[in-house]
């Protein structure tokens, strides 16, 4: 891979996209001190409130992206964090992912703007220009900020064709259309999406013990794994903290599926800040707006699945 087409090259590149979003280059140019800086900083406090400590009950509030705003203040904050952890889990894992060339089909579960695509698209090779990818989101408005921010991606990154599809964790069972996108994925990803629905999932998911027969859970992720297509993989990246593994493996005890890699994603996880922002007109901009992209968030885990 050439250093044009570095991953860490193109994260610089997708944060001056990022910048171009209406919200952030309206408060980009007018300064710190403007009703529309100040109102994205708090949008952005909101969000990370919301997200720290509004998800331990089942029935809190989860953040509101209907409103451009917010959306714009999350992908500032955690786009490019998000799409580097994506990113080095597939790397770590590109036989399996990648072996057989770009997948024809992928599956974005709480998707969002799309950061489990983009790190997808930044480790493989070649493009996924030709790969169909569904994403599965509760804010279909996501779709404008994707698109939006496609128009100013540099022109080597090839963009997969993306639909998206409304989709709620609350609901049990999946739709006609909701299965058939799942069954006809080469990879379901579902990166940070799982972690705050969890208390809800939690109450809904049967405990498995050894040695006692429990009910089958009737929870939407028991349904997307179950209608996964055998062969194909299951793509997860979340929070190392907190009760989302358990979730997630009270679910599997009623499946079969073989684990391919389970690992921490740590330091080496990091976003390298020093060189994705190290541009004088990329910190010009972090200056005026009083705020910086999220480049740690906490430690993260990866378990790659692969349905029987």
């Amino acid at each position: 891979m050439s250093e044009k087409h570095d991953p860490i090259t193109a994260l610089g590149e997708m944060f001056d996209s990022i910048v171009t979003l209406d919200s952030l280059e309206k408060a980009g140019k007018c300064g710190s001190g403007t009703s529309v800086a100040k109102a994205v900083r708090r949008k952005m406090g909101q969000t990370g409130w919301e997200y720290c400590c509004n998800l331990r009950s089942p029935t809190s509030p989860r953040p509101d992206f209907t409103e451009q705003m917010t959306r714009d203040g999350y992908m500032y904050r955690y786009y490019l964090r998000h799409a580097y952890l994506v990113c080095i889990g597939a790397r770590r894992n590109y036989g399996a992912l990648f072996g057989r060339g770009p997948p024809p089909s992928v599956c974005a579960i709480g998707g969002g703007p799309g950061c489990d695509i983009l790190g997808l698209m930044m480790a493989c090779k070649p493009s996924m220009a030709n790969s169909k990818v569904n994403i599965l989101d509760r804010c279909r408005e996501w779709e404008h900020s994707w698109n939006a921010m496609l128009d100013n991606l540099p022109s080597w990154m090839e963009p997969a064709e993306v639909t998206y599809h409304h989709f709620e964790f609350e609901e049990k069972q999946l739709s006609p259309t909701q299965a058939e996108v799942v069954r006809s994925a080469a990879i379901i990803t579902m990166v940070k999406s799982l972690s705050p629905v969890t208390a809800m999932l939690r109450e809904q998911t049967p405990v498995f013990e050894d040695g006692e027969e429990t009910t089958t859970p009737e929870t939407s992720l028991y349904a997307i794994l179950h209608h996964m297509s055998p062969g194909s993989l299951f793509l997860y990246i979340d929070n190392k903290v907190g009760t989302q593994r358990s979730v997630l493996e009270d679910t599997l005890a009623h499946l079969s599926f073989t684990v391919v890699d389970d690992q921490g994603l740590g330091k080496g996880a990091w976003l390298p800040s020093r060189d994705v922002f190290a541009d004088s007109s990329r910190q010009g901009f972090r200056d005026r707006l009083k705020s910086s992209p999220c480049t740690r968030a906490g430690k993260n885990e990866m378990i790659l699945l692969r349905k029987n």
